[in-house]
C-alpha cells in the first residue's frame, strides 16, 4: 500500500508531464506561425460540438492539397528550394506542427 507521500510524488510528476505536453520546450519559428495562420485562413473548416465545446475542424487531405499550391510550394525569389515538393513533405511538416500544439488531432469513433 502506497503512502500519502508517495501518492503526492506521483501526482506531482503527472502534473509536470501534463504541463510539458501543453507547453512545448521549443518555440515555434515565424515560418511555422505563418503557415499555421495561412492554413486557418485558406483551408475550408467545418463547425461541430466536441465534448460540449464548439470547435472548428478541417480534414488533413484538404490541408495537404492547399499547401501543395501555397506560396511555400513554389521556388522563392532567389531561386531557393520550395518547402513543400511532395505530399509526404507536407505530411511531415503538418506532423511537426501537430507536435508543437498548433493543432489537435482527433479521431472519429463510431458509436
Amino acid at each position: 500500500m502506497a503512502s500519502k507521500v508517495e501518492k503526492r510524488k506521483v501526482s506531482k510528476a503527472k502534473k509536470k508531464d501534463d504541463v510539458e505536453v501543453m507547453h512545448p520546450a521549443t518555440k515555434p519559428t515565424s515560418e511555422e506561425i505563418a503557415i499555421a495562420k495561412w492554413i486557418k485562413a485558406n483551408v475550408p473548416c467545418k463547425k461541430t460540438k466536441f465534448l460540449s465545446h464548439s470547435v472548428e475542424y478541417f480534414t488533413a487531405s484538404k490541408a495537404v492539397d492547399k499547401l501543395l499550391i501555397s506560396p511555400w510550394s513554389s521556388p522563392g525569389k532567389n531561386k531557393e528550394e520550395p518547402l513543400f515538393t511532395t505530399r509526404e513533405s507536407v505530411v511531415q511538416y503538418l506532423d511537426l506542427l501537430l507536435r508543437k500544439k498548433f493543432f489537435h488531432r482527433a479521431r472519429k469513433i463510431p458509436v
